[in-house]
């Protein structure tokens, strides 16, 4: 199952090593990188079976970014996405538990929680 990682240009580094770490899991990867979640959008509604069974782990490192994504709500309703958000504050998981992901986690750490959950979502021992 392919992964494919999403998140803002204002995120680059802290992407680029996230990416690198799923890979080394060796996970097929696929990163999209876009300058607001607009384009996001834009490409879900030309493209209807963008989110179909890859697994989606969406990387928000604000509260202006969750918010944007929250737009998308009822286009990614339903499909296996993971969100990593910037902090598990009260507005921040009540904000992320609007878009159903299948697990929430926070930036920062070696995201062994994630690789934990990418194992169990793709079925590999």
């Amino acid at each position: 199952m392919k992964v494919i990682l999403i998140y803002h240009r204002n995120v680059l580094l802290l992407g680029k090593r996230l990416k690198n770490s799923i890979h080394e899991k060796n996970y097929e990867i696929c990163e999209l990188i876009f300058n607001n979640f607009e384009e996001l959008k834009k490409k879900i509604e030309k493209h209807p079976s963008f989110f179909e069974e890859e697994i989606y782990i969406l990387l928000v490192e604000s509260k202006k970014r969750l918010m944007e994504l929250t737009d998308l709500e009822s286009r990614i309703n339903g499909k296996q996405i993971v969100l990593i958000i910037p902090d598990e504050s009260e507005y921040m998981m009540r904000a992320a538990v609007k878009l159903y992901p299948r697990f929430i986690t926070r930036i920062g750490g070696n995201f062994d929680d994630l690789f934990r959950v990418l194992k169990k979502m793709s079925g590999n021992k």
